[in-house]
């Protein structure tokens, strides 16, 4: 590439020829280096990570023009991601060591080894092409120099789970934008954008995302490459007027998929003349002053409450907020459950991640059943912000936390077919299909199947998981 050598004409003669060719399957452009880091307008003199002109804009205008499904890249033991014309872009991580470099993008202390040593993020990427479909599987191996000889569940991505309720929220950009500061190999700033947030929901194969509103309305349209893989993207803001959400619900026409009104609970009747948009709407009062046990102060609450009376509720979905301390038996058996068009926002808490992931599998076990409910996690990433510290799915450096394949084994356990749940128990907590109950248990009479869920391990026996969350399936 961008050399006078015969091989360079013959290159292209070549790569010309092959993506004139029509084929049937998937075409994929596998490269070394990538294209670009954060858009291919950067500067690729002095930068070590990227084609440089010309040859790079030969190779986007090859792509944009040719049938191509994905490109793929290496080079910078990093992930990002992004697209090219109708081609996904995916710069993949490596499974030996992480680039120092790019640990400026968290908003926490570098990892071991001045950021190499990541391990989390060390893995590879299992590639599936299902029909007209490609399927991305991130594998973690945590750097691992031995084989795991337990069985790993294959969990399903977005697009392969239609019938999944299970979302997550975010409460800032889907990427952050940032820049690796000029250091060698490179002599230039780099701007380059964390996308681990955005793979990390499609890595646990989300199929509804909250965002705020300012994200949906980001130009870079980061959130596009979220719902061509199948997630429905939800934006959520706080609403002064109804002239605010008509002006927004406009704006969003073809950016995302649905709107979340948020107002002052006081304002409630206020915001009647609202849904009628062609925009789909979930409604979610926000409540200051709302006394939390535990807390000095009182906290705002954002979405219904268990105590609301659905029957009275406006038209729409609602969001219902299931604080730490809420539990899933009662709102299980609330009249929000009854409501048939509920959206549920389960908080975390600054617990012991363990108890975070017992959590998140009680809730959504619980939650599942309700006909018509979402479940929202609620939030994707740590924060720590005025006396109130939060652990989320991932955290700052968006290293997994125990309750993020908790998730992402549960939506495939659940929702990877049409099967409608009801509860049995909640001590312990089971649910059963037409087919089958799930329970958690290590050891259950009668189960012919095991799932660890942190792990995301399954067995025949309990055993043999080594897990600290197991669920147990047993034929009905």
């Amino acid at each position: 590439l961008n050399t006078d050598l015969p091989e360079a004409v013959q290159q292209r003669a070549w790569i010309d020829g092959q993506l004139a060719d029509q084929v049937d399957g998937h075409t994929f452009i596998c490269l070394h280096l990538p294209l670009y880091l954060f858009d291919g307008s950067e500067q690729g003199f002095g930068h070590y990570d990227v084609i440089d002109e010309p040859d790079r804009t030969w190779l986007l205008n090859l792509i944009e023009n040719s049938n191509v499904d994905t490109v793929f890249s290496g080079h910078v033991h990093f992930a990002f991601a992004g697209r090219i014309g109708r081609a996904d872009y995916r710069i993949l991580p490596s499974p030996s060591f992480v680039r120092p470099g790019f640990s400026h993008l968290f908003s926490s202390i570098a990892p071991p080894e001045h950021g190499r040593d990541d391990s989390p993020k060390l893995g590879f990427t299992l590639i599936r092409t299902v029909g007209a479909r490609t399927a991305l599987h991130t594998i973690r191996t945590q750097g691992a120099e031995t084989v795991d000889g337990r069985t790993r569940l294959l969990t399903r991505t977005s697009a392969a789970l239609p019938n999944s309720p299970i979302g997550v929220t975010l409460r800032g950009p889907i990427s952050p934008a940032g820049k690796v500061p000029v250091a060698y190999p490179s002599v230039i700033e780099q701007p380059v954008r964390n996308d681990y947030p955005l793979l990390s929901c499609l890595e646990i194969g989300v199929r509804h995302i909250r965002i705020p509103l300012e994200e949906a309305l980001d130009p870079a349209r980061r959130i596009e490459l979220l719902r061509s893989k199948g997630v429905f993207v939800t934006a959520y803001h706080l609403f002064r007027t109804t002239d605010e959400v008509n002006a927004a619900a406009t704006a969003l026409t073809g950016r995302c998929d649905a709107i979340e009104v948020q107002c002052a609970a006081r304002d409630v009747a206020a915001f009647d003349t609202v849904y009628d948009m062609d925009l789909p709407m979930t409604f979610c009062p926000v409540t200051p002053g709302v006394v939390v046990a535990g807390r000095q102060h009182p906290r705002t609450r954002i979405g219904w409450n268990m105590e609301a009376d659905a029957v009275s509720w406006p038209r729409g979905r609602n969001l219902c907020r299931v604080a730490s301390g809420d539990s899933f038996r009662d709102w299980r058996n609330s009249s929000a459950a009854t409501s048939g068009h509920a959206d549920f926002a389960i908080d975390l808490a600054c617990v012991s991640d363990e108890n975070n992931a017992r959590r998140v599998a009680e809730g959504i076990l619980a939650l599942a059943t309700i006909s018509g409910a979402r479940v929202f996690i609620d939030p994707l990433t740590d924060f720590d912000r005025t006396l109130d510290v939060t652990r989320g799915l991932i955290d700052t450096r968006c290293t997994p936390r125990p309750a993020m394949p908790v998730v992402r084994t549960l939506g495939t356990i659940l929702f990877s077919g049409k099967e409608h749940w009801s509860v049995t128990s909640y001590e312990p907590v089971s649910i059963e299909s037409e087919k089958r109950r799930l329970i958690f248990g290590d050891e259950v009479p009668g189960a012919e199947t095991y799932y660890g869920l942190i792990s995301g391990t399954v067995c025949a026996s309990a055993g043999e998981l080594y897990d600290e969350l197991v669920l147990a399936e047993v034929p009905v």
